[in-house]
Parts: structure tokens; sequence; C-alpha cells
């Protein structure tokens, strides 16, 4: 599933810094692949927020719940 969510979420990155002003700072210092990674890594670990644009949509494009504790269960390559 991990995979999966940053394909995705990759794909809403890169749409968003080509059509989201809110994104432009981003897009001048990273690429979306960089930050779907870090931002996945911190979704895991709790340091990332998951409240922008494109982790909601990608979220949802997953049928991954928009709470921190689904999102880790969904996203960690350890299953209990």
């Amino acid at each position: 599933m991990k995979d999966e969510f940053i394909a995705i979420y990759i794909q809403e990155l890169a749409y968003r810094f080509a059509n989201d002003p809110e994104y432009a700072y981003a897009a001048s210092r990273t690429t979306p692949e960089a930050l779907a990674i870090k931002m996945t890594n911190g979704l895991i670990n709790g340091s990332a927020s998951k409240d922008g644009h494109a982790i909601k949509a990608a979220l949802k494009k997953c049928g991954i719940k928009p709470t921190y504790k689904a999102l880790r269960l969904a996203l960690s390559e350890v299953k209990l």
C-alpha cells in the first residue's frame, strides 16, 4: 500500500505544483517525488501534517481514512 500511496501522492503533488499557488514555494524547492517520499515517511513517524490538499486527495484515492492511526496502519510496511 505504501508504494501505491506514494505513486498517487506524486501525481497529486505534480498537479498541484503546476496549478496551485499554495504549492509554489514547495515547487521551487523540491520535486514531487522527493516531497512524496519525505512526507510519507513523516506521516508514518508522526512528524508530518496530513492536512495538505495533495495528501488528502491521495488518502481518498487510496481509501485510507484521514486519521494518523489509519494512515500509519495502511502505510506501515510491517503489519501486525
